[in-house]
């Protein structure tokens, strides 16, 4: 059993201003969302299909409404990972044919659009054009920011946005990415976003991180002819530097590391005594 000091660990995480409640849709499902919209908190309902009409008759309270063949499905692993291969693969057809008996043929539709959607600073107005839940709205807003710092760093050339790639692991809570260079044919890191992993550990923390392959990292290398001039850097002292805007801390941080200096960086409002 889940103790008092792991479910306040856990609720001490979530963002306040963005709390969706879930409910089964069950006898007591209408009371619940009626509370939570007294509180000004969003609504979603999982029924079993064929049961849904209760909730859709009182609009106001579920905001949105998932539909399964039975409630067991919600748990059903091989369905969980189908539906990351057909995402992961990108495979439209096959997802809207798979997610015809959980949701409306607009619906999947609609969803199978967005795992075709990948490029640059075009993709967030496209994605906008099917996105509709508040949830995902907010979700590409933060993605959309951080492009705009990516952007105004003068990188956009180098990073591509995939609103269709999905990781193998559950733990992940954010943003995901995939690192690779030229002259190697496959990914040399990865990594993303995962708040709440530390929690099984002890405190819960909010942390990025990622891996490399270091085999594929030493083929590019290689490739550049750099390997040999591994040797001849110098230890140095990691510089700090600190601002709240994004894109002026990674701007002097690229104008350091063009310069050789070891950089570490920081929000102020992260660095404590």
């Amino acid at each position: 059993m889940i103790s008092l000091q792991q479910i306040a660990s856990i609720v001490n995480q979530y963002d306040l201003k963005n709390v969706t409640i879930g409910t089964i849709g069950s006898h007591s499902a209408l009371e619940i969302m009626d509370g939570a919209k007294d509180e000004n908190m969003k609504t979603v309902c999982i029924c079993q299909k064929g049961r849904d009409l209760p909730y859709r008759r009182f609009k106001r309270l579920a905001d949105e409404i998932l539909l399964l063949e039975k409630f067991s499905d919600i748990m059903n692993r091989e369905n969980q990972e189908k539906l990351r291969e057909l995402v992961d693969t990108h495979n439209a057809g096959d997802l809207e044919r798979f997610l015809a008996s959980y949701a409306s043929t607009e619906e999947c539709a609609s969803f199978a659009q967005l795992v075709k959607l990948s490029g640059r600073g075009e993709v967030f107005q496209n994605a906008r054009r099917v996105i509709t839940n508040d949830r995902s709205v907010t979700a590409l807003d933060r993605l959309e920011a951080l492009w705009g710092v990516i952007d105004s760093l003068g990188l956009s050339a180098h990073f591509e946005v995939d609103l269709g790639d999905v990781s193998r692991l559950d733990y992940y809570t954010g943003l995901i990415f995939k690192i690779y260079v030229a002259g190697v044919g496959m990914r040399v890191g990865s990594g993303g976003r995962y708040d709440q992993l530390t929690a099984n550990f002890g405190k819960a923390e909010p942390a990025v991180g990622f891996v490399l392959d270091l085999d594929a990292l030493a083929e590019a290398m290689r490739a550049n002819e750099s390997i040999s001039r591994l040797g001849e850097v110098a230890e140095r002292t990691a510089a700090l530097i600190m601002d709240e805007d994004p894109a002026v801390l990674f701007r002097e941080a690229l104008r350091m590391r063009e310069q050789g200096d070891k950089v570490l960086i920081s929000p102020k409002r992260e660095v404590t005594a």
